[in-house]
């Protein structure tokens, strides 16, 4: 079978070996390369150290990275003590020279276990064991040793690959670490966002985003002289206290707009409408729905289960709001007339309040930088939570002339200002939110869900971590498995324990802040795949044997193998387990239910179909061979079967 070296598509958080808030550093001279080219494994210092695709090189101030140069790695913990590189940097032959640097390596992450009675014997630090005695220097300026307190290690690796401790550098606080040199500093985390209320002169608790933030006269208010009042975006950087307050170090004001949340594919708007005008020639280009300009491109996904697109046929919409009151399309579905019917003119969409009436309902709000405007007859939804400067609300009503929106409804997702947008939990392969299944890889998207900063997946004991930079996805109280973090938007892979429910919530907590509550179904199996463009449209993540592109100028043969990407499998054999990685080995994880593919209409014989050798369980490697029969062209259509349920459609690859 083949095994995965190289997927040519950006799944965000999906790179096994990025920075994250814990890992390992080595300094040490280059002992040998691989053969060719600079992916594959090394050794520095004495050391293994995998390389990929992914590793960022630089060589500005040691020169290239030839066998005896000096270099400076930060990576994660591999197999067989090696290091999964993140980084690596070229630095000058002083650095190696120096006894105390050659060979010696460093540990960032989290104190995870201490020795009973003391401070000398083992402890475990970011997953690793950590062997301290008499001579080891401990420093606690940063505050003082305990479990979730944030360390810095320096030693030497053992044979048995424990870490005899030289020095240990403290930082209070819990998580936040990040082998970072331009990180925020060790033992700190921030996030972004809205004053909700005023705080007076002198008052040292604040609360933001519904968090607690205590300042004092040490912290750091930026910029000088600039006015702090109720509805200011912020920046904070502090420490997490046991009861989720936050001790702010900083405080960056960024302004009175509307704190970013980061997004980037989930739907700003959504509306019901018929389509009076489709551009001539085909579907790409300016379409009229119910007198709104939708502007379509490529990579806009049409679904058309009902009916094909046409003039009269009911649609609903789902973009973001363009210049001139037109609608940039995501995704448009065709839907029976009585949906339009019923819906036609309401528009939808989410944000964080800005400014709201004074006296009640009534008048005129801001809400994710939109003017609102309220009366006697809209609908004010505060089960959730109050409406306040900052909460996170879903707003229905018509969009008017001058690009305002005239409310129905308003209703609050949640007062803290953290949430999931509605329709917020999709596939990350078709970017769909129907369902989830056990294992699948999903996205998150909403408001402050997440760091200000992003961070990818970190790997502790061999298992990729269901907690990152303080934040966490829980599936019915389950943690999910974590492979990227930001605060628009979250990868994570639905826990294993979902299998046999109909249905399951879902609740991110971030900095001891909650969002609200979304149920989705439940699915057995949910095949989706992965595209090129990341948009769930498109050529798909497909490759030849020798691990090159599928591409119009790169087709697959009548008769080939190629090798594609999806997620979404369900329950396999062996069972599936939150967080492995997939053996480079064996046994491989293969779908419980069965499995097939289309090209063209024409099965194709699967030659393998489970866990992608050496990556997180969830992500599928399919291997098939094409049949002599199938059509030939730049965009074939592929469809994905497992068990029930078939991938997204509108996913091709070129076939010649």
């Amino acid at each position: 079978m083949f095994t995965l070296k190289f997927l040519p598509v950006l799944l965000i958080g999906l790179s096994l070996f990025a920075d994250g808030p814990s890992g390992v550093r080595l300094t040490g001279k280059i002992e040998s390369l691989p053969a060719a080219g600079v992916v594959g494994n090394w050794t520095v210092g004495g050391r293994p150290i995998q390389v990929t695709a992914q590793t960022r090189i630089t060589t500005n101030s040691g020169g290239p990275a030839i066998v005896g140069a000096c270099v400076d790695i930060k990576g994660a913990p591999g197999n067989a003590n090696a290091i999964a590189a993140a980084n690596i940097d070229t630095r000058p032959a002083s650095k190696c020279e120096d006894s105390t640097a050659s060979g010696s390596v460093e540990v960032f992450g989290a104190v995870e276990q201490l020795p009973a009675g003391g401070l000398i014997g083992d402890w475990r630090v970011a997953g690793t064991l950590v062997r301290v005695n008499a001579q080891t220097k401990i420093e606690q300026d940063g505050g003082p040793v305990a479990v979730g307190s944030c360390a810095e290690v320096k030693g030497t690796r053992n044979a048995d690959n424990s870490l005899a401790a030289t020095k240990i550098e403290i930082s209070s606080g819990i998580g936040g670490c990040r082998p970072d040199d331009n990180g925020p500093e060790k033992g700190q985390l921030e996030f972004r966002g809205t004053v909700q209320t005023a705080p007076a002169p002198g008052a040292q608790i604040w609360v933001i985003s519904g968090r607690k933030v205590l300042v004092n006269s040490a912290t750091i208010l930026t910029p000088f002289g600039r006015t702090l009042a109720a509805g200011s975006c912020v920046e904070v950087q502090g420490r997490l206290e046991s009861d989720n307050s936050v001790s702010a170090s900083r405080v960056q004001i960024l302004g009175s707009g509307v704190c970013s949340n980061g997004l980037d594919r989930q739907s700003d708007v959504s509306f019901f409408g018929t389509i009076t005008a489709l551009p001539s020639g085909g579907l790409i280009g300016n379409w009229n729905v119910s007198g709104l300009v939708v502007t379509v491109t490529a990579e806009t996904r049409i679904e058309s289960e009902d009916t094909a697109p046409a003039a009269g046929v009911c649609v609903e919409v789902k973009g973001d709001f363009g210049a001139n009151n037109t609608v940039n399309a995501r995704r448009i579905e065709t839907k029976p007339a009585s949906f339009c019917r019923q819906g036609a003119g309401a528009y939808r969409f989410e944000g964080a309040v800005q400014l709201l009436p004074s006296g009640g309902v009534a008048g005129a709000w801001k809400i994710g930088g939109r003017d609102v405007t309220a009366d006697a007859n809209t609908v004010l939804d505060t089960v959730k939570g109050a409406a306040a400067l900052g909460a996170c609300v879903s707003v229905t009503g018509a969009l008017q002339a001058n690009s305002s929106v005239r409310a129905t409804r308003i209703e609050v997702l949640s007062a803290s200002g953290a949430c999931i947008f509605t329709g917020g939990v999709v596939g990350a392969g078709n970017l769909s939110g129907l369902a989830v299944s056990p294992g699948q890889i999903i996205s998150i998207f909403g408001q402050q869900i997440g760091p200000a900063t992003t961070l990818p997946l970190t790997i502790l004991n061999g298992q990729v971590s269901n907690r990152l930079a303080n934040t966490q996805v829980l599936f019915d109280g389950t943690p999910a498995t974590l492979l990227f973090v930001s605060g628009g938007q979250i990868n994570a892979i639905v826990p294993c324990n979902v299998a046999g429910k109909t249905s399951v919530k879902v609740q991110v907590e971030s900095n001891g802040s909650w969002t609200n509550v979304v149920e989705l179904p439940v699915f057995a199996t949910y095949p989706s795949l992965f595209t090129q463009s990341n948009s769930g449209v498109g050529p798909g993540a497909i490759l030849h044997p020798n691990f090159t592109l599928n591409s119009f100028a790169n087709a697959t043969v009548r008769g080939g193998t190629a090798i594609l990407f999806g997620t979404g499998e369900g329950q396999t054999n062996p069972a599936c387990s939150d967080g492995a990685i997939t053996s480079l080995t064996g046994p491989f994880p293969v779908p419980v239910a069965p499995v097939s593919i289309e090209v063209g209409g024409k099965p194709a014989t699967v030659v393998y179909a489970g866990g992608a050798p050496g990556l997180v369980r969830g992500l599928v490697q399919v291997n098939f061979v094409l049949a002599v029969d199938t059509p030939v062209g730049p965009a074939v259509p592929v469809v994905l079967k497992i068990g029930l349920r078939s991938s997204q459609a509108g996913v091709t690859m070129a076939v010649r």
